[in-house]
């Protein structure tokens, strides 16, 4: 079984090619038989020509002590291809000598032969000693108390003449009556075995507050090989790295603090720490971090003096907008020494990168003919959108339908009731009904997965005709009222409910607010409807349940008084997005897209190639998790109307 080991160097070597090849020669070490006896070597090569310029590569190496290239005379291993561009240039050899030999220094040039006959090579040679034994000093992973494992990790050909393998450290303490520095050492592992690999050594003679210098060390007879020395500071108190995670558009930022107790060895002149009083993050989304003062805190403060475990702890830094988003933070952690002083702040190393948030709205296909006054609604994973006027004054009236799956159209047929504007439409479990709009019409007709439905073609509607009506609906009953009477053209207050097993219901609910068309409805929580904004009104919206009925004190919407009436909304994950339409104060178009009911603007300023303006009348539905905006109308202040079918996809 291969053991992967790490990568032992890295030479970079540049040939003389005009500019036209250029090779990287490194080597990564791996032991591959129980005696060890294999290398392979890597290396690259590019070229603004290659695939027509190199026909040959690969290494040729030598155990003769020379820096110059040896020729192609003495023993290589080729690799051939007329297609070097296959492997993006880069190339590997497994250099599988039968027994690489101990104390032997061995010397690898990477070279390239051009169709022209050219030899080029590396112009210096890697350097590799089987007589060297590689240490690394690993991981340093501390233990509740006074415990500690230092991982280290062993690489060669010559592990069996190693004696004893292990960890030494240097502290920067004086013990009572010495005036030096105190060297410490526990081998872990003294006589054979010594095998390749990682070690570790638990030491349990830590003192708190005590800086520690580490290296992993193998000992032959004759020679000490250390690894690189890593440092490890003692606190009765230790502090996890900050890590960074994105959840949607959000920054969490993640540490974790560890309460240790010393007690049984700190001696009386000695003070530690007994515990956290505070700990949380410092962050900043600057890319270049300035001094931490100036920087953003999100702290919580320790209220058991008495902690004894290890304590996770995460806040929310900061919510991304679209784009790419740079962000910065350390953990920290204010300790309180054993005399009741704040004396120390503790802080992780530093967590920083990119955090991109994908656009809200994405531009997707365009319905035609281009309309306004359309009606939408949803079986399964499609939409299904038609009907509205377009054109010159006056106004065409559609009939057609269209189903959407979230990229394009298809046609399913035109509607059975002929062409009008300002429908309504509901579903209830897997049939949608479509009625009303600019006409006396009163009934609704059915559509199905297999298109409209001929049996039970209609569904009559008790009230009279109705121009911008909205309908909702709660536990398989359907809500529908308000709108502009299409005979008279009064505002109505009403609400009809209708059930497919009982039917409508004779007597009409009426709606507390003012009567009023072109409003908004909507269900959160599948069992509280809100209905409000419309034509005329304020920017009041009202609740019902089946059970109470309807409330009648209303929730403000957004930040203004005035309120909009032809404005669109769909509902993703319990939020409803709402936004476009009309001022009732100067009728001007609104762009904006808000949440509710938390009233948080979303977007400013919708994506619209045609009308940035705003417009009115316009569609909104959801499907897969999505939303989808589009389609409306603006008249501009001469009289002319300008009718959309552009359609943007948002992503929440």
């Amino acid at each position: 079984m291969l053991i992967a080991l790490a990568i032992l160097s890295l030479w970079k070597c540049r040939w003389d090619l005009e500019e036209l090849i250029f090779v990287e020669v490194f080597a990564d070490y791996r032991e591959i038989s129980p005696n060890g006896d294999s290398l392979e070597l890597y290396g690259r090569i590019e070229a603004t020509q290659y695939k027509e310029t190199v026909v040959e590569y690969g290494f040729v190496w030598s155990t003769v002590d020379s820096s110059t290239f040896p020729g192609l005379e003495i023993e290589k291993n080729l690799v051939r291809s007329n297609n070097l561009s296959a492997a993006n240039g880069k190339f590997f050899c497994e250099i599988a000598v039968r027994e690489l030999m101990l104390d032997t220094v061995y010397y690898f040039w990477a070279y390239a032969i051009t169709k022209e006959g050219d030899l080029k090579y590396s112009s210096s040679p890697l350097v590799f000693n089987t007589g060297d034994i590689l240490i690394i000093t690993g991981e340093i992973k501390p233990f509740l108390l006074t415990f500690c494992t230092f991982e280290g990790e062993l690489q060669g050909l010559a592990i069996d003449r190693i004696k004893e393998h292990g960890h030494i450290w240097v502290t920067t303490r004086k013990l009572p009556g010495e005036t030096t520095l105190v060297i410490e050492r526990d081998s872990s592992r003294r006589g054979p075995p010594h095998n390749s690999g990682i070690f570790s050594t638990i030491i349990t003679t830590l003192l708190p507050n005590i800086t520690y210098e580490v290296q992993a060390y193998a000992q032959t007879d004759d020679t000490i090989f250390y690894g690189d020395p890593k440092m490890i500071t003692t606190k009765t108190i230790q502090l996890s790295d900050v890590k960074l995670e994105q959840t949607g558009n959000e920054i969490i930022a993640k540490g974790e603090i560890s309460q240790l107790s010393f007690l049984n060895i700190i001696t009386p002149d000695s003070v530690g720490y007994k515990y956290a009083a505070e700990y949380g993050f410092f962050w900043n989304n600057a890319e270049f971090p300035q001094d931490l003062p100036d920087w953003k805190v999100d702290h919580r403060i320790v209220v058991d003096s008495n902690q004894t475990t290890n304590t996770t702890f995460d806040s929310c830094l900061t919510t991304l907008g679209p784009g790419e988003n740079w962000i910065n933070a350390w953990a920290y952690a204010i300790l309180e020494r054993d005399d009741g002083v704040y004396s120390d702040t503790l802080f992780s190393s530093r967590e920083e990168g990119y955090f991109y948030l994908e656009e809200f709205w994405k531009e997707t296909s365009t319905l035609l003919p281009t309309r306004s006054g359309a009606v939408a609604f949803v079986l399964g994973e499609l939409a299904y959108i038609g009907l509205g006027e377009t054109g010159e004054a006056p106004p065409e009236y559609l009939s057609d339908f269209h189903s959407f799956n979230g990229t394009g159209w298809a046609s399913v047929g035109g509607f059975p009731g002929g062409p009008r504007s300002s429908a309504v439409s509901f579903v209830i479990e897997d049939t949608a009904y479509v009625g009303l709009g600019n006409t006396s019409d009163v009934l609704f007709y059915k559509y199905t997965f297999s298109g409209w439905d001929a049996e039970h073609p209609v569904v009559g509607f008790p009230g009279v005709g109705l121009r911008g009506a909205v309908a909702f609906v709660i536990n398989d009953t359907a809500y529908v009222g308000l709108g502009r009477k299409a005979t008279g053209g009064g505002l109505s207050n009403e609400f009809y409910k209708y059930n497919p097993v009982s039917g409508w219901e004779a007597s009409q609910r009426e709606f507390p607010g003012q009567p009023r068309s072109g409003a908004i409805a909507f269900v959160l929580d599948d069992t509280i409807a809100h209905v409000g904004l419309g034509e005329g009104v304020n920017n009041k919206i009202l609740r019902y349940t089946p059970n109470q009925g309807w409330e009648t004190f209303g929730i403000n919407f957004g930040n203004e008084t005035e309120g909009r009436f032809g404005a669109i909304v769909f509902v993703i994950d319990d939020v409803a997005f709402i936004g476009l339409g009309q001022s009732n104060n100067d009728l001007a178009y609104k762009h904006d897209l808000w949440g509710f009911p938390n009233n948080t603007i979303i977007n400013n300023t919708f994506p619209f190639a045609q009308n940035p303006q705003g417009r009115t009348d316009a569609i909104g539905f959801r499907i897969d998790g999505k939303g989808y905006v589009g389609a409306g109308k603006y008249t501009t202040p001469m009289g002319q109307t300008y009718w959309f079918g552009d359609f943007f996809q948002f992503n929440p």
